[in-house]
């Protein structure tokens, strides 16, 4: 027995010499005495954007830039009152896609008084970061119609109490005849549809994402516009390829559900901040709106 015990003790002593000898370091957690209350590890303070290197959010003018809105999902069969979780987040959701689309409207219509007012078509030179766009805002509404019968956005579903299907658009954002209405069927807006196509024919370089959800189909179609580049090759900062390409998701005006255990504002701040700096610039509402010259609009 005593054999064994020294010969143990002889193997921990030629272990520790080892580590030391190649500074190798092994942490051992303190044991703590009996009826000590155990300390917990403070989380991680919160770090802005310009500390962690990543440039604060900002949107570009669509009077320079031209734009596009990406309405993705809303959709009356995200009222179902169980189907998609306990909770939903963001409380001003609806009210925050109605001030943008309605400030995306009024944009074009000023530019298209402006156009049938001006009394010299050519503008004046201009700087070539102050060229004023002459593209109106793309408004575009992506809905989903799902292949699967059990969900509650599948075609034939109607929302209770009503005739209405499910996939209708949700009042905050019904699209006007001339609003191009894209049909997908995955989570991604690229799969199955013309976007990208419509994107690129437009000469679109800032693409403002909301909608539902944050974590799925939200995440996915903002994750793809940045992989295909669709709003030009530059790249990030390297110009390998990565980093903000122009899209922009809307925090106030995109929303998630409650998910395995966790609560839908966890979720949804998750969510946006695994995009934030990398695959788009996570903006609110009222940068948006300063963006299309309609502050006013917010909490009109």
């Amino acid at each position: 027995m005593w054999y064994l015990f020294y010969r143990f003790k002889g193997l921990c002593l030629d272990a520790i010499y080892r580590c030391n000898k190649y500074h190798l370091i092994i942490e051992t957690p303190p044991i703590p005495k009996p009826n000590q209350p155990r300390i917990r590890k403070k989380t991680a303070p919160h770090i802005s954007p310009a500390v962690r290197g990543i440039s604060a959010a900002t949107m570009r003018p669509a009077v320079s830039t031209p734009t596009a809105i990406l309405l993705v999902d809303i959709q009356e069969g995200f009222k179902h009152p169980t189907h998609w979780g306990e909770s939903r987040s963001t409380p001003s959701f609806e009210s925050n896609v109605e001030a943008i689309l309605s400030a995306a409207r009024a944009y074009n219509t000023r530019l298209e008084t402006n156009h049938a007012t001006a009394t010299d078509p050519a503008p004046a030179p201009a700087d070539a970061g102050s060229t004023p766009s002459q593209h109106a805002v793309q408004i575009i509404h992506i809905h989903h119609h799902s292949l699967s019968p059990t969900s509650a956005l599948h075609p034939t579903h109607r929302i209770a109490g009503s005739s209405t299907p499910s996939v209708a658009a949700n009042p905050c954002a019904a699209p006007r005849p001339h609003e191009a209405v894209l049909v997908k069927h995955h989570n991604s807006s690229f799969v199955g549809t013309d976007l990208e196509a419509r994107l690129r024919a437009a000469g679109v370089r800032q693409l403002v994402v909301l909608g539902l959800t944050t974590d799925h189909c939200v995440s996915t179609t903002v994750r793809f516009a940045a992989n295909l580049q669709v709003l030009g090759g530059e790249g990030g900062p390297d110009g390998n390829g990565e980093g903000v390409h122009g899209v922009v998701v809307v925090r106030d005006a995109t929303a998630t559900f409650a998910r395995g255990g966790f609560d839908a504002e966890t979720v949804h701040a998750v969510s946006l901040a695994s995009l934030d700096g990398e695959f788009a610039q996570v903006v609110e509402t009222k940068d948006v709106l300063g963006a299309l010259g309609a502050l006013g609009a917010l909490g009109a």
